[in-house]
């Protein structure tokens, strides 16, 4: 199989990762900045609790019922784009290829198929093509 110094799928999955990472520090970075600069200048004050106006405390469990109920409505689409599949880590498959045995031509085609779906990009860009999107293996149960 190809290294994975080679294949696009390495390199499309650290794009993404480095692009979650900022994100997350656009977010986290101007929170810590704020906190560090009001501990320099006001080194005696805590954070504390917003102070409620007296009329507006009957009003505070209904407002953080709303609050609650769009946090569940919205809560299903902003993580509708997170995949119901599950990794796999190299580390946690026994069987390799060469524990194969007797389908030869089997092994080799898998090779490259996952070679080709591994350099997708490549393969689309020099030949215009698009990889295998899926293997079926008959068999037993656990065959794949």
């Amino acid at each position: 199989m190809i290294g994975s110094g080679d294949a696009d799928v390495g390199t499309s999955r650290e794009r993404a990762r480095q692009g979650r990472l900022r994100r997350l520090a656009l977010i986290l970075v101007p929170v810590a900045v704020w906190l560090l600069v009001r501990a320099l200048l006001y080194p005696n004050r805590v954070i504390v609790f917003p102070h409620i106006p007296a009329a507006m405390v009957p009003f505070v469990p209904a407002i953080l019922l709303m609050v609650v109920l769009v946090a569940v409505m919205a809560g299903p689409l902003i993580g509708a784009g997170r995949s119901p599949h599950v990794l796999y880590r190299p580390s946690e498959i026994d069987t390799r290829f060469e524990d194969v045995r007797g389908a030869g031509t089997v092994v080799e085609e898998v090779v490259k198929s996952l070679n080709l779906f591994l350099a997708h990009k490549t393969f689309a860009e020099r030949m215009g093509g698009s990889p295998r999107r899926a293997l079926l293996f008959e068999g037993p149960p656990g065959t794949g």
